[in-house]
């Protein structure tokens, strides 16, 4: 048998492989939809504006937190678009992988995920109504103010605490596969 010289073995650095980024994924899922170049031009800029826990949320200039709809308005701006306009191309990329992806907080980015995964009526009004009480864990009051037995609350929340409230965690860090 003839074996390999070290000289003839790939470096280490040659056997590591650049993990894939969430912006990079977004990015040729875009390249594989249906959008208009007018609507491609716009999701690239919202897709740019994406941080690595999933959202679409940012910083200005001085360091200052810019939030989902502002990053909208500029976006808008910039392309000459209106706000509407450039929501609507949001919501389509909200469809992209991975499910909540490009939500403008944690209760969009759950809501997008329990319609993505089906969950019912019920765990969405949960999500959309009751966040604060969700996050108390105050299942009887949600309950009263939906009309809703206890039971059916606490099997919503525990299927709201499946979700992944940072969607681009699979994607963030820098780590290296082999």
């Amino acid at each position: 048998t003839q074996r390999l010289r070290d000289d003839e073995l790939p470096s280490y650095e040659a056997t590591l492989t650049r993990q894939e980024s969430l912006f990079d994924h977004l990015a040729w899922q875009l390249q594989v939809s249906d959008f208009s170049e007018q609507e491609k031009q716009v999701a690239l800029s919202l897709i740019g504006n994406i941080n690595d826990d999933g959202y679409l949320k940012g910083f200005d200039g001085d360091h200052n937190a810019v939030d989902g709809d502002s990053i909208i308005q500029q976006v808008a701006d910039v392309h000459g678009n209106d706000f509407e306009y450039v929501e609507e191309v949001l919501e389509r990329v909200q469809l992209f992988d991975p499910p909540g992806v490009g939500a403008r907080n944690l209760a969009e980015c759950l809501l997008i995920q329990a319609r993505f995964l089906e969950l019912g009526a019920i765990v969405e009004d949960v999500i959309s109504d009751h966040m604060e009480n969700l996050e108390k864990k105050n299942y009887p009051a949600i309950g009263r103010s939906m009309g809703v037995e206890l039971d059916e609350i606490i099997e919503a929340a525990q299927l709201i605490c499946q979700l992944e409230p940072r969607p681009g965690r699979p994607f963030s860090g820098d780590s290296a596969r082999y």
